[in-house]
């Protein structure tokens, strides 16, 4: 006896199970493309909070390497704001302001990123007399990431 194949096409479970496994392969290659588009936002944001403090750093200490700084006076030291008057030994006089949400030294401003969280560390910043230094340091943590992405300025003086 000679037994006939059925060749009237697939069965109904087949095209199930090969539709709940494309399904599955479907969601697992989403959810690993959405982790690394994640992923990859998170260090561009890291990327950038670098380079803006980078900036703000480097425009005071233009200032300080080239021409010297002969006085530093303090405007406002308050929680939400810090503000110093600096003399510099040309004469020229510069103003720092930073604030929660921005950063202005002489005509640079710099508007720090929403995700950031800005504490201005009243307690670390200081003028020394003694050792004629400003201290200055500002905490900015981001919500991507627990480092601390703030400026940590000293400015020496000779006034």
């Amino acid at each position: 006896m000679i037994k006939k194949l059925n060749n009237k096409g697939y069965l109904l479970v087949e095209i199930i199970v090969s539709f709940v496994i494309a399904m599955g392969v479907a969601f697992f290659l989403a959810e690993i493309t959405i982790n690394l588009k994640e992923r990859q936002q998170d260090l561009d944001k890291q990327i950038q909070f670098n380079v803006d403090k980078s900036l703000m750093t480097k425009e005071v200490m233009d200032d300080v390497s080239k021409y010297g700084v002969k006085e530093v006076h303090e405007n406002t030291k308050e929680d939400n704001e810090l503000k110093y008057t600096i003399i510099l030994s040309n004469g020229t006089t510069k103003i720092l302001k930073i604030t929660k949400t921005a950063y202005t030294y002489g005509d640079y401003n710099k508007q720090f990123d929403e995700s950031l969280t800005i504490n201005l560390d009243t307690t670390n910043t200081k003028i020394d007399t003694t050792n004629k230094m400003l201290f200055i340091k500002v905490i900015a943590k981001s919500q991507y990431s627990d480092k601390d992405y703030g400026l940590n300025l000293v400015i020496p003086y000779t006034g």
